[in-house]
């Protein structure tokens, strides 16, 4: 077969719909039911198939699933802050990767041209950026924590990197409505991001790989994704020149 029919549009968007057929009734229990607890993230439960909906629902020029894709990921938010069981704050199981859902679609539909599919959910990002942050912030030494299986990890799927990333996309995206709503949070946030990144790129090994916890423990071995050093690339090349998060709010 030909990539030029792989890559057919039609084909595609036939594809997609038929796919998201399929899941949605594997979707259907509300999350306050989900056993042992709501799966929250993008990677992890329903909030990214809300997501991919709303894409399709663009392509299709479906404006109302496009709205109700946007309503069921509103309200898996709703859900998280009153949440009374344990939420972990990392992108794989835990609320970064909630906030990943939302930066993804203000990123893209913020300023569409198209009326019916814009959206701003600034609000929605300043939420949940707000809850994260006072969820992982350290008070002690002011830099970002976090904690998973009773473990302080670093790496991008369970860590502090992974965080840093969707944290500091948030404050690119939302900077300006920060600095009206909330001015003392948005200069919090920006001192927490640089501060965190400064204090643990000092873990990094003479080898120019970094520890995936701060277990003493262990060893210079992992590179991979998850907990190794390539998750950090990421973040390094996003938002780590120092100069540039500096010029923007400081």
């Amino acid at each position: 077969m030909k990539f030029q029919e792989i890559f057919d549009e039609d084909r595609i968007l036939n594809g997609c719909s038929n796919l998201l057929l399929s899941i949605e009734p594997l979707i259907t229990v509300p999350i306050e039911n989900e056993k042992p607890g709501p799966l929250i993230t993008f990677f992890m439960g329903k909030p990214g198939i809300y997501v991919l909906s709303a894409f399709l629902a663009f392509y299709l020029g479906n404006q109302a699933k496009f709205a109700q894709s946007l309503a069921n990921l509103k309200k898996v938010l709703d859900y998280t802050l009153i949440f009374k069981g344990v939420l972990y704050h990392e992108m794989l199981y835990g609320t970064g990767g909630l906030l990943y859902c939302f930066l993804e679609l203000q990123k893209n539909f913020g300023s569409c041209e198209i009326k019916d599919f814009r959206v701003d959910l600034k609000q929605e990002i300043y939420t949940l950026s707000r809850f994260l942050y006072f969820k992982a912030i350290n008070k002690t030494i002011g830099v970002f924590t976090i904690v998973i299986f009773d473990e302080e990890y670093l790496g991008a799927a369970h860590g502090l990197f992974g965080v840093l990333y969707v944290m500091m996309k948030a404050y690119e995206l939302t900077s300006e409505y920060l600095k009206v709503k909330d001015p003392e949070f948005e200069k919090s946030l920006l001192e927490a991001l640089i501060k965190s990144m400064e204090f643990r790129l000092g873990l990094q090994f003479p080898l120019e790989t970094f520890l995936p916890s701060t277990d003493i423990n262990e060893k210079n071995e992992l590179l991979q994704y998850c907990h190794g050093s390539p998750g950090v690339i990421p973040v390094l090349t996003f938002g780590y020149m120092e100069e540039r998060i500096v010029k923007k709010g400081v």
